[in-house]
């Protein structure tokens, strides 16, 4: 059985749309951040949009790699469940706010609202 997954790039601007996701079980990741992404010499966030997505059977839908800095822009609600303008980001605490909310099983990372 085969597993594909999307895979963030190193640089800012990444665009997925009209992507479907089927049969990601517990260990697989349908969308995981920074391809080839180094600690040391890696500085900033990257800003991904998602949209047009359909998760069929997904457990985890994003997961992020180190140095834990990418954001995703979710453009219609089908990334997050939460509507156009939604966003996942890795947490941390100065993200904690109150549009955002904690989901590590779903997104390793803040679900946050517009």
């Amino acid at each position: 059985r085969r597993c594909v997954q999307e895979t963030a790039p190193r640089y800012d601007g990444l665009v997925v749309s009209n992507v479907r996701f089927y049969n990601y079980e517990q260990t697989a990741v349908a969308i995981y951040s920074c391809s080839r992404c180094n600690v040391e010499t890696h500085e900033g966030a990257n800003t991904h949009q998602f949209g047009k997505l359909k998760f069929t059977n997904v457990v985890r839908r994003t997961q992020f790699g180190e140095p834990r800095n990418d954001i995703f822009q979710d453009l219609d609600g089908t990334l997050t469940g939460n509507g156009k303008g939604g966003w996942v980001t890795p947490q941390y605490p100065h993200l904690q706010v109150p549009e955002c909310k904690l989901n590590s099983n779903q997104y390793d990372g803040l679900v946050c609202s517009n």
